[in-house]
């Protein structure tokens, strides 16, 4: 989980390499979600987020990655 601006640096490059390398990542983000969205296929947590949140996104990551595995074999 990347926060997109954190303490005033952007992870951006960060995110960029992650995506790059096929990783997947969720962002976390005060920001407007639209700005973030167009960047990334990534899900986004708008905070302030529910605690749960982030457990159940990353689940979600978790099933789409073993879904694009089964897929490919």
């Amino acid at each position: 989980m990347l926060d997109i601006d954190l303490d005033g640096s952007p992870v951006v490059p960060a995110a960029d390499r992650l995506a790059e390398a096929g990783v997947p990542f969720l962002v976390a983000t005060g920001w407007v979600l639209d700005r973030v969205k167009a960047g990334y296929a990534a899900p986004v947590l708008q905070k302030p987020f529910d605690p749960h949140e982030p457990a159940a996104a990353i689940a979600a990551l978790t099933r789409a990655r073993a879904g694009d595995r089964h897929s490919r074999a």
